[in-house]
């Protein structure tokens, strides 16, 4: 079968052809989309506690991992990352950031001498009242 069609149907064989896989390139690439990632590496680590940022700076809720459309981006951004639970953001990503911040904000407190503090009132339309730092 394979010499008809090449014999007599050339243009189908080249447009049907898969690519040839003994090169050491096509493989490496082959195992890389294949292999997860494990939790415990600084890609899966960088990946997580940007995911985390976004929840907290973005004031998303922690179920956002679990959309359906937040799961799809992240796999055709990183096909081999396992996104962590909902829970794992709630009870450790976010808290580790939040941690981090406050360390941050001590430290810049405790080499300044003076301090002024602001702070802004408001009301939203729906009549929801905040309070934010200035």
């Amino acid at each position: 079968m394979k010499k008809h069609i090449t014999r007599f149907h050339s243009e189908l064989e080249k447009q049907h052809s898969l690519p040839i896989t003994n090169t050491p390139g096509y493989i490496q690439r082959t195992l890389d989309q294949v292999a997860k990632l494990p939790p415990n590496s600084e890609k899966a680590k960088r990946i997580t506690r940007s995911v985390a940022g976004f929840i907290a700076k973005d004031l998303r809720p922690y179920s956002v991992v679990e959309n359906q459309g937040f799961r799809t981006m992240l796999q055709v951004l990183e096909p081999r990352y396992t996104l962590p639970s909902r829970r794992y953001f709630s009870e450790t990503a976010v808290p580790a950031l939040y941690s981090e911040c406050k360390d941050h904000i001590l430290e810049s407190l405790s080499n300044t001498d003076r301090v002024a503090i602001t702070c802004d009132a408001w009301t939203s339309i729906t009549t929801e009242s905040y309070v934010t730092r200035c």
